[in-house]
């Protein structure tokens, strides 16, 4: 499981990814509590204190919902899977009021393209959710734009691929800590407001 979230093959993580990677670290720290491990006991309370309402956070379960290699982890409780459906219909919905009038794409049922998106097949887990969601049937815009909305990527310092390999890391720091204020506030300035029209 850990390998899997420092894995080199994407260098960002999508928030969809944390769900299944707590579970997967949950699992394997059951497993090694069952074989008398004191510390896998102790790992397992601190993560059960940090992560125990993971599934109650609605950013987490749609995201992991809206991402066909995870879907099913959350869809598979009954309370949970109910109350995502309810909420990705609802976001549908609000999508549909905020664009009367300006959209040329009809609104499907949308509890239809919901079951159409949930008798799919799951993907691999080297697969990029985003891709499925770029181009959408028309049928399925307003899902594939909750999707969009929902599979964020989480925002970190370094991607993770340079936070857990030394080497890359002590590079990094070395660039960072080479830039002087001054000239970080102008990067950051000129970054923020490159998209503003001339």
């Amino acid at each position: 499981a850990f390998q899997d979230v420092i894995s080199t093959a994407k260098r960002y993580h999508s928030l969809s990814n944390i769900i299944p990677q707590v579970e997967a670290i949950r699992k394997k720290l059951n497993e090694l509590q069952h074989s008398g491990n004191e510390f896998a006991k102790e790992l397992a309370q601190r993560l059960n204190h940090h992560f125990s309402k993971a599934k109650e956070n609605d950013w987490l379960t749609l995201s992991t919902a809206l991402d066909l290699r995870h879907r099913d982890i959350v869809l598979s409780e009954k309370g949970t899977s109910a109350r995502i459906k309810k909420t990705i219909i609802a976001e549908m919905k609000h999508l549909d009021e905020d664009n009367q009038g300006r959209s040329f794409r009809q609104p499907d049922n949308f509890d239809k393209a919901l079951s159409r998106y949930l008798g799919k097949k799951m993907l691999q887990s080297n697969w990029d959710p985003l891709v499925f969601w770029k181009f959408p049937k028309d049928e399925d815009w307003h899902l594939s734009e909750v999707a969009r909305k929902y599979l964020a990527v989480v925002s970190t310092a370094i991607p993770a691929d340079i936070a857990f390999n030394m080497e890359k890391a002590r590079l990094v720091a070395s660039r960072r800590s080479s830039l002087d204020p001054e000239h970080l506030n102008m990067m950051l300035f000129l970054n923020g407001n490159r998209f503003l029209d001339s």
